[in-house]
């Protein structure tokens, strides 16, 4: 979708092995792996080094990321390496072209996630404030 933006920075933390599996994984994006609004771009995210801690990184995206990209990394990971901590990314997005603003939020536990539009949120709100009235 031309125009497309999205932004966030999403701290993640766990052991080296899979911190260093989660980098590998991130940088074999495929193109095929593309969202639904079919963003192109070549990575995922930008991924930085906590100031070279150990057991952090940070995922950045400052233009074009693909969450569910990153989502399907980390849950695969929890999977992988038995991790039982939550994790979760938000993020804002804009599409001024189609006239679209929004974001959301996931959250992935023990490999499974659940998601959160804001856009679907606000639709789902007014709609039951709405029978409320009636």
């Amino acid at each position: 979708m031309e125009g497309y933006w999205c932004q966030f920075i999403a701290p993640v933390s766990g052991p080296e092995e899979a911190l260093n599996w989660l980098e590998q994984k991130l940088s074999e994006y495929d193109e095929s792996d593309r969202t639904e609004c079919g963003q192109s771009h070549e990575l995922p995210c930008r991924i930085e080094r906590n100031g070279g801690q150990p057991g952090q990184l940070k995922l950045i995206g400052d233009g074009d990321g693909n969450i569910d990209a990153i989502v399907n990394a980390i849950c695969e990971m929890q999977k992988k390496y038995h991790l039982t901590e939550p994790w979760a990314i938000t993020w804002a997005e804009t599409c001024p072209d189609e006239g679209l603003y929004g974001g959301g939020a996931v959250v992935c536990f023990r490999g499974q996630s659940t998601t959160m539009c804001t856009s679907n949120w606000v639709a789902e709100t007014i709609q039951k404030l709405r029978g409320s009235d009636q």
